[in-house]
């Protein structure tokens, strides 16, 4: 190829391999500049931590913002870890012990400081989060006007807001407050259930904020009960509320279950306590007529008799942890049924008359 002389402007010839060589390091950049920005998509640079003006952080700035940690907590965590190195004095023999005390007291002055301008930093964050968290819930949409549960119009109300779904829910003080100590101490049979306190409108479990929330309101309206100052104490946690308040709660479900004379958990548990008293008395169990009785005869005095005592015989099980002191009241829970065993011709009579339903 013939080359043509060198002239000002006149573009520079390449040959092939100058052409290739240039297209790979295009290449090259081009993949590089790609890996740049979608890492920059990827990590989007947050914003520091720090909101509080340089002019008024006394020419800490720098060491508020070089503090590990991107939040409150951390950052105090690293700054009083820093102070504790310089509160003891020094191992070491010193050449100035006396600058070096000086040093390490202003060092102690500085960081008191600091530690004042992280909460003052911190108290601001917060008060620009409840500004903008209330003009979130100003532009919600309000789902409903009446109580969910009562459909009556709301006089004390409590307003939940779902920032997922941009929408505010409302409810009674005292209904709420009663729907979640339902919740808390739900039960099958005589075994508590405690669930997760939900929604009544959605079924969706409330957040630890809302809970929080609903049951500090509901207090402070003088709406609470056991459960709910149990479950505050236990920190929200339905585990430790559980394990912590297992006593009441079993006995709440066995009164619960009790109280429901028709329903068949509570016939099960009368009908196996009067089985059991029998064969402690060594007397025969007419069990066709208590399979009647405790169906159709509930309000008899002696079938009364025996739910009374069958509820506490189980309250004394749940109750007393001591055995020589449960065996005692059981025996003499057992002094009563006695009578109880040897005569129920009464239930015969009634049976007869009542035309012999069958169990």
């Amino acid at each position: 190829m013939k080359e043509l002389p060198f002239a000002l402007g006149a573009p520079r010839q390449e040959s092939r391999t100058q052409r290739r060589t240039r297209l790979i390091q295009e290449a090259k950049w081009k993949r590089k500049q790609e890996r740049r920005s979608t890492k920059a998509e990827a990590c989007p640079k947050r914003p520091g931590w720090r909101i509080l003006p340089s002019h008024m952080c006394k020419g800490y700035e720098f060491w508020m913002d070089t503090l590990k940690g991107d939040t409150y907590i951390t950052k105090r965590a690293q700054l009083l870890d820093d102070i504790s190195r310089f509160q003891d004095p020094p191992t070491c023999p010193w050449s100035f012990p006396v600058l070096h005390t000086n040093l390490r007291n202003d060092i102690l002055k500085k960081g008191e400081d600091v530690l004042v301008l992280l909460r003052i930093n911190q108290m601001l964050r917060w008060t620009f989060k409840r500004f903008l968290t209330l003009i979130r819930i100003r532009r919600m949409s309000s789902v409903n006007d009446k109580d969910p549960i009562t459909m009556e119009s709301i006089e004390e109300p409590i307003e939940i807001p779902f920032f997922s779904q941009r929408k505010l829910y409302s409810f009674e003080a005292e209904t709420i407050a009663k729907y979640v100590h339902k919740q808390l101490v739900a039960n099958e049979g005589t075994i508590p259930t405690p669930t997760q306190p939900r929604n009544p409108l959605t079924n969706q479990e409330f957040t630890l904020v809302q809970i929080m929330a609903i049951l500090d309101r509901c207090k402070n309206l003088g709406h609470t009960s056991w459960a709910l100052e149990g479950f505050v104490a236990c920190r929200y946690d339905l585990e430790s509320f559980l394990l912590f308040h297992r006593k009441p709660l079993r006995i709440h479900a066995l009164r619960t279950t009790m109280a429901k004379v028709l329903d068949w958990d509570a016939i099960d548990t009368l009908y196996d306590f009067i089985r059991t008293q029998f064969d402690i008395h060594d007397a025969v169990f007419p069990r066709g007529l208590f399979k009647w009785a405790v169906r159709h005869a509930t309000d008899h005095t002696q079938m009364q008799s025996w739910r009374r005592l069958c509820i506490k015989w189980y309250e004394v099980y749940i109750l007393i942890d001591d055995v020589s002191t449960r065996s005692s009241m059981l025996a003499a829970i057992q002094e009563k049924t006695l009578p109880l065993c040897s005569s129920y011709r009464q239930l015969q009579t009634l049976r007869l008359v009542d035309g012999g339903r069958s169990s």
